[in-house]
Formats: C-alpha cells, structure tokens, sequence
C-alpha cells in the first residue's frame, strides 16, 4: 500500500516541479526574471538577490554575498536544522522548530522592508521589472485609453 502512495507523491512532485519550471523558463524568457514576483508584479521578493549571494560565496566573494543578500547564510541553516528535526522527530511537529519557522519568518520579512526602504526601486537587486507581465498590462491599457482619446 506505501509503495503506490509513493509513487502517486512522485508523480505530482515531478509535475509540479516541471509545471513551476517552465513557468520560470518562460517568464525569464519574456520578462527577464525568474522569480514569481518579480515577473508577475514586478516588485522584488523577500529572497529577491539570494541566487546572486551564493554565486558570490561560489566565488568567495563574501562582501558581496552579504550586498545581495544579508541572510544568505541562514538559508542552509535553517534546511540544516529541517533535516535534523526530520531524522530525530519524523514528520511530528516541535513547539522548538515551530518557533524557529516563525522567528526566521519574521526575520527574512523584517529584512526585506528595511531593504525596500533603503533600496527600492534604484539600486540592485531592490529595482522595478518595467517588462513584468502586469507593468506590460499597465503599459497596455495606457496605450489603448490614449488611442480612444479617453
């Protein structure tokens, strides 16, 4: 009974992970932008410069990891601690990692409205997607009011 189980989750993840991944190969084909927000609406999301810090800790470059994104160092943290809670708890949920689910929450959302503040919308990454699919939706529809002289 657990092995069809499995396989019917196998199935719907590898149709997810390839629905999500022509989605992203598409919406960086068109709007220059993988990212789901920064696509669609145009406007920078809270990992928004995250890719772009692990390129520079490739590379060593940590000064500049840091510039793209402050808390690039707690993404494998937090997967670090996610694996663990699995190994020794399974899949029961901890009052501890609960906590810690909600403090990183708060912490990556707190980080991201002092970046919008200081950064948004002139300097890297914190800088508006003008070929985002809405903006092209905005420009659209000003384009058709003023040839109706509306």
């Amino acid at each position: 009974m657990a092995k069809p189980l499995l396989k019917s989750n196998i199935k719907k993840a590898a149709l997810a992970a390839a629905f999500l991944s022509l989605y992203m190969l598409l919406a960086e084909l068109i709007t220059g932008h993988a990212c789901f927000l920064m696509s669609t609406v145009g406007l920078p999301c809270p990992g928004c410069g995250m890719t772009r810090a692990f390129f520079c800790l490739l590379h060593l470059d940590i000064k500049s990891a840091f510039y793209y994104h402050p808390l690039f160092w707690f993404v494998p943290v937090y997967a670090g601690l996610a694996v663990f809670k699995r190994i020794k708890y399974g899949k029961k949920e901890t009052k501890w990692f609960v906590v810690f689910t909600w403090a990183s929450f708060i912490l990556f959302m707190g980080v991201y409205f002092v970046r919008m503040i200081l950064y948004f919308p002139h300097t890297e990454p914190f800088v508006l997607n003008p070929d985002s699919f809405t903006q092209r939706l905005v420009y659209f529809i000003i384009h058709l009011v003023e040839k109706l002289g509306v």
